[in-house]
């Protein structure tokens, strides 16, 4: 790895790993599943701490778009892999729809957990909406770590 590009691998490391630390610590302390926070804070969290903030909101949308997707297919659908697969896709299609560009894997992801429910859709799509929310605000909350480097957002 040339040497330019081990400094903000090791910021988003670290960045990442204290993201993690949170926001499964705070999911154990309110006893919710650990594996939703976990795997959301890592997927949403940017190199730029501008990139992650600014794409809260976004994410935070595709989130509820998911989970409501995710609920009402969980409805009339079987918990299945051709379920799931049509749910991922209609979540993202759906997110692209209404521009919450840079989004849409997160409310694919969040709908196919859905789908996948045990019980009943709307009580499991809430819960996973917490823990995604509680993952993304993690990832925003350790943006605000000091930058070892200076690195421009995404345009």
């Amino acid at each position: 790895m040339p040497g330019s590009k081990i400094v903000p691998a090791v910021q988003l490391a670290i960045r990442a790993g204290l993201a993690a630390l949170l926001s499964v610590g705070v999911a154990q302390y309110f006893g919710l599943n650990v594996l939703q926070p976990l795997i959301t804070c890592c997927l949403v969290i940017d190199l730029s701490p501008e990139d992650t903030r600014r794409l809260a909101l976004k994410r935070l949308a595709a989130t509820l778009l998911g989970g409501v997707l995710g609920a009402s297919l969980g409805m009339v659908l079987p918990p299945n892999p051709m379920s799931v697969g049509l749910g991922v896709l209609a979540a993202m299609l759906a997110s692209h729809l209404v521009r919450l560009d840079g989004a849409a894997r997160l409310a694919g992801f969040v709908c196919g957990i859905c789908v996948l429910r045990q019980g009943d859709p709307w009580s499991y799509a809430y819960a996973r909406l917490l823990e995604t929310a509680l993952g993304i605000g993690m990832a925003v909350l350790t943006s605000y770590v000091p930058k070892l480097v200076r690195v421009e957002p995404k345009s």
